[in-house]
């Protein structure tokens, strides 16, 4: 009952952006009705095209997280971003744990349940994060505003019911963000050491550096913050190091499929 009373009691504006979040996973979902004939798609059901794939990446990462880590075996793609693939494997296994009794899922089915809740889970994280975020220094009313504003663009709708990472191009700065500045509002190296580690697992679900590396830069160059920047740095690489441990346990060799193929990072090199 306490629950019940708790969620019933929720700021409407909560309401408001679960009601938002809802509704771009349900147009994602539902985009095979409007295009019924591209030149490119998964169809993850014959018959009825919901949550059809239109990304040629879609396969590898679902499968990468129905068959974690044994998939990486087989393909070496997404061997340096595990964290989507076994997030969405933990979720997976604990429908099949709850569904035992009923009916028996397969990987591929987990699959499904635990990848799609993982993105309802991070868009809905993003969301709230941001409508905070803005609340920092505008009304209420703007802050509430600037979720449909980010999250009806083209680009999140379409990718928070594939099965991709893309998203993180624009959910991670608001993750990021946000904790750098709780960290300025009360700083403790345990936060730090925590929210780095954060961090870490960030990067290995994309590799998307370039606000951290800001947020580094200018911690330690402008804020003088040496040691508490290069404890943030230390800390993060906490998450891939624990990685590549695994890794070398299960035998699997070490891939960079960004760096490899794109040459992503390289440039700083040469």
């Amino acid at each position: 009952m306490r629950f019940l009373t708790s969620i019933t009691k929720l700021d409407h504006h909560y309401w408001i952006i679960i009601g938002v979040i809802s509704s771009i996973f349900l147009i994602s979902a539902n985009m095979a009705w409007l295009n019924p004939n591209p030149d490119y798609v998964i169809k993850t059901n014959q018959s009825v095209p919901i949550l059809w794939q239109f990304n040629g990446d879609a396969t590898v990462e679902f499968l990468s997280a129905a068959y974690f880590p044994k998939y990486f075996r087989v393909d070496k793609t997404r061997i340096n971003r595990p964290s989507y693939p076994l997030a969405a494997k933990i979720l997976g296994e604990a429908y099949g744990l709850l569904a035992l009794p009923i009916h028996p899922l397969n990987p591929l089915e987990k699959g499904l349940l635990g990848y799609m809740t993982l993105k309802l889970i991070v868009y809905l994280s993003a969301a709230i994060t941001l409508y905070h975020l803005v609340r920092r220094w505008l009304p209420k009313a703007v802050a509430l505003l600037s979720v449909p504003l980010v999250f009806f663009h083209p680009f999140a709708v379409v990718y928070s019911g594939t099965f991709h990472t893309s998203e993180l191009q624009f959910i991670t700065p608001i993750f990021l963000i946000a904790l750098w500045l709780n960290l300025v509002d009360h700083y403790s190296h345990r936060k730090n050491i925590l929210f780095s580690i954060l961090v870490g697992i960030l990067m290995l679900a994309k590799q998307n550096y370039a606000v951290y590396l800001a947020i580094l830069l200018f911690s330690f160059f402008i804020s003088k913050k040496y040691k508490e920047t290069v404890l943030s740095f230390v800390a993060h690489l906490g998450p891939l190091i624990i990685w590549l441990v695994v890794l070398k346990l299960l035998g699997i060799p070490y891939y960079n499929h960004e760096a490899a193929s794109n040459g992503d990072g390289l440039w700083i090199f040469t």
